[in-house]
């Protein structure tokens, strides 16, 4: 998740700044899954070509989270047939998960009626 990539990389440059060595690479899960596959680049064993236009989901609230949505849209876009067309802000007011996370009625204990 990037707030618990945000905490740990800030213990690790703080480790650094004392002159501390930080035993563990800081890196985040979607950034982990982008080396793998451009490692392994044309030898991916993809399924099948799927052809769909999509939008990246994300928030711009710290560097972090900026590099988590830039980078499931690299990833995404490596999907054959996958064309990231925009990113958007899932916290944005015209975002349907912004809308259930600020709505009670949406409780996520609570499954849809409709």
């Amino acid at each position: 998740m990037p707030a618990c990539q945000l905490t740990n990389e800030t213990v690790a440059a703080r480790k650094a700044l004392a002159g501390e060595w930080h035993p563990v690479r800081e890196v985040q899960v979607l950034e982990f899954l982008e080396e793998r596959l451009l490692a392994l680049s044309d030898r991916v064993p993809w399924q099948r070509r799927i052809d769909l236009h999509i939008l990246a989901e994300g928030h711009d609230w710290s560097t972090v989270h900026s590099r988590a949505q830039d980078t499931s849209a690299r990833v995404l876009a490596m999907v054959p047939g996958v064309e990231v067309v925009d990113l958007y802000d899932g916290f944005s007011d015209e975002s349907p998960c912004a809308w259930r996370a600020r709505e009670p009625s949406q409780s996520p204990w609570r499954a849809p009626e409709t």
